[in-house]
């Protein structure tokens, strides 16, 4: 290589680094992956047969090596914290029967196999998924400090995938109330075996619910005059509405949280539909009727944003995608992205985005499965996913924004920029990332480190590979 050529490859990587110790952002060091099929491997997909379907990742083949910012804003940003620090917010307890992820300022977000181990527990003849799940959070009540776990869970949904894995949601409950955005995604093998839990729980939750001061029908009442303020005249009668199969207005209670730790609200979640198009959520306080939080819920093919905790406890914005009422974590919004493609090319293949997936604790082997990170209402509960792609966007802006320099995507060629979380190593959450010619890959850590993805450095160190190999 020409020596103008090495120095620029040098300035390019130092000012990578550069950019993110300006931004108050520590580093830590991250081992590169140690055999040549981990650099040099290249991770083919097939398109996905539904919106919901996980695709299968061909043969791993070998393949040849190949939500600018000035002083004040650099300081206002938040510093990530350094996991060899004594009062790190994030941490991974290993017991004898778990490995538990602590995040202090959200929760318990995880809980996988003990190490060596490749289940949490072992599922019985003819046992249901539901009730290996219970028998489990029943013997570990600590873990997640739910003391009646069959009180305070309801099974949401069921679904099993084509690898044979069963996957529940499970939504946490106060006396029958609903907590809003509490709830476990639990997995479990082909079986019956429970292989992890994700998600959130509130621990300090009351047992027994309150009752509202408020009635349902003057939620419903301030809604209508909040639509009234913004001169959102109903356009249509709720028999009107009831011949499309819509509900004018309707009052649901739940329980609600302005941020993780915060006290519970008893509230009532009030959606109106002023016309056919809009579909407005208010959360309404139960005791004194005040306006707490409003969307529109409307589901409009295409872009969107969302707000989300990272790893870091931070709300960050998300940029998302909707498509056949799914949103997905693809980023459409950034330049590079080709307009265009159908809604089965944007949830197979798409081009010039990015997009984060789950490989859900799998090795990234010939028999592993990849999965799409998707959801009904554009919330996100994974903090690993929402900080891979958050970070991964910054990533790209950075490169973007480099001036005579600038670079669109890795390749300047406006590839997409695909992020793989929850990778494993041998059967567990793998102690490491790296780029493998097609994929930033991110493990979860497991003595060495804590998950990657909440490292924005690190994310960018890999994602600084495929620059340097597409240079």
């Amino acid at each position: 290589m020409p020596k103008y050529a090495m120095r620029g490859l040098v300035i390019l990587v130092v000012l990578v680094m550069a950019s993110m110790a300006a931004a108050g952002l520590p580093g830590k060091s991250v081992k590169e992956p140690g055999t040549a099929a981990n650099r040099g491997a290249t991770l083919r997909r097939t398109a996905l047969s539904d919106n919901t379907s996980p695709f299968h990742s061909q043969r791993v083949k070998n393949a040849p090596a190949d939500r600018g910012a000035n002083a004040s804003q650099a300081a206002s940003q938040p510093r990530l914290m350094q996991w060899a620090e004594s009062d790190r917010p994030l941490q991974v307890v290993r017991r004898e029967d778990a490995s538990v992820y602590i995040d202090s300022r959200v929760g318990v977000i995880a809980i996988h196999p003990p190490l060596g181990q490749t289940h949490l527990s072992k599922g019985q003849a003819g046992e249901a998924p539901s009730e290996t799940t219970l028998r489990f959070l029943e013997s570990r009540s600590n873990l997640l400090g739910l003391t009646q776990p069959r009180r305070q869970l309801s099974l949401e949904n069921t679904r099993s995938d084509a690898s044979g894995m069963t996957h529940l949601r499970l939504r946490q409950r106060i006396g029958g109330t609903p907590v809003w955005g509490r709830e476990l995604t639990v997995h479990l093998d082909s079986s019956g075996n429970l292989v992890s839990i994700n998600g959130l729980v509130e621990p300090a939750a009351p047992e027994t619910a309150e009752s509202p001061a408020i009635e349902p029908d003057k939620a419903i009442a301030v809604a209508e005059k909040w639509l009234a303020d913004q001169a959102l005249t109903p356009e249509w009668t709720p028999n009107e509405a009831a011949a499309f199969g819509l509900e004018y207005a309707t009052a649901t209670s739940w329980y609600w949280q302005s941020a993780p730790r915060q006290p519970l609200s008893l509230i009532w979640i009030v959606e109106i539909r002023p016309n056919f198009r809009d579909w407005w959520r208010l959360f309404i306080d139960a005791s004194d009727g005040r306006i707490l939080d409003r969307y529109n819920a409307t589901n409009f093919d295409g872009p969107a944003t969302a707000s989300a905790l990272n790893l870091a406890g931070e709300t960050v914005t998300l940029n998302t995608y909707q498509t056949g009422g799914q949103y997905y974590l693809i980023d459409a919004s950034r330049a590079m992205f080709e307009a265009g493609q159908t809604a089965q090319e944007l949830t197979s293949d798409p081009k010039g985005v990015v997009w984060t997936l789950d490989l859900r604790d799998q090795d990234a082997n010939n028999e592993s499965t990849i999965y799409h990170f998707t959801s009904t209402d554009n919330t996100w509960s994974d903090p690993v996913a929402v900080s891979a792609h958050d970070y991964t966007g910054r990533v790209y802006q950075f490169y973007r924004g480099l001036g005579d320099n600038a670079r669109d995507s890795y390749d300047d060629q406006g590839a997409s920029m695909l992020t793989l979380v929850h990778v494993a190593q041998n059967g567990q959450p793998m102690d490491n990332a790296f780029w493998n010619g097609s994929v930033v890959a991110l493990g979860d850590g497991q003595s060495a480190f804590s998950p990657l993805a909440g490292s924005l450095d690190v994310i960018a160190h890999e994602y600084t590979h495929a620059v340097v190999q597409h240079t």
